[in-house]
């Protein structure tokens, strides 16, 4: 455990922490794989860095 999430309980609470929890363990779950090829694509169409 890194030192700092032994502070995150004690400093926001159960029930909090909980719901952090909750939500790092459904991620997963609306998750979807990217492959190579679609990050590829992605990373094509983002816009760059100080351009708007």
């Amino acid at each position: 455990m890194d030192h700092a999430e032994e502070v995150v309980p004690a400093v926001l609470g159960e029930e909090f922490t909980a719901a952090l929890d909750r939500g790092h363990e459904a991620d997963p779950k609306r998750s979807a794989e990217v492959d190579l090829t679609r990050w590829i694509r992605g990373a094509a169409r983002a816009p760059r860095r100080g351009s708007r």
